[in-house]
């Protein structure tokens, strides 16, 4: 998938007098020091402000529109949650890794420090590292007069290598 276009965050309403939104408040006091980059927006549905906020997101998720009013009202991304709860906070918790998978280790290297410019160059300088490996390990087995086969996998970030050693 591609770099997420915004950085994440997370629109809440709530409600004076709502006991989950009170449950859901101190839920995402945890989510923030977990990912501190995540930018979490309150709105109570008391504001006139928040109103018209709700509206847009409502705009972007299909099938919401019959949650207007609903609190707590929850949006991460594409996803929103309706309600809170134990399950409800562990599917939010979903949502937000979903968005963090997705960013991959371009995403990663941006959001540790490195300028968009040079963080392609170090996830392709990473990569490339494989193939150098694999045409060293190849030329080196020459020389020592076995053959070696490597086989090389990838996923996500992680790398698996595989070598058969074929000897006469």
């Amino acid at each position: 998938m591609a770099l997420a276009k915004e950085e994440p965050s997370l629109h809440f309403f709530w409600a004076r007098a709502c006991p989950h939104c009170e449950q859901q408040k101190v839920f995402l006091k945890e989510i923030k020091t977990k990912y501190p980059d995540l930018k979490i927006y309150q709105h109570s549905l008391h504001d006139s402000e928040s109103i018209d906020i709700l509206k847009e997101l409502i705009k972007k998720h299909p099938g919401s529109e019959r949650y207007l009013g609903s609190v707590p009202l929850t949006f991460v991304g594409e996803d929103f949650f309706v309600g809170f709860s134990p399950e409800i906070g562990n599917r939010i918790e979903n949502s937000i890794r979903k968005y963090y998978q997705e960013i991959g280790d371009f995403g990663v290297l941006v959001y540790s420090g490195f300028k968009k410019v040079k963080a392609p160059f170090l996830n392709f300088l990473s990569a490339i590292t494989v193939v150098f490996g694999g045409v060293l390990g190849f030329l080196l087995s020459e020389k020592i007069g076995e053959s070696i086969i490597f086989f090389t996998f990838r996923c996500r970030q992680f790398y698996l290598h595989c070598q058969l050693r074929l000897t006469s």
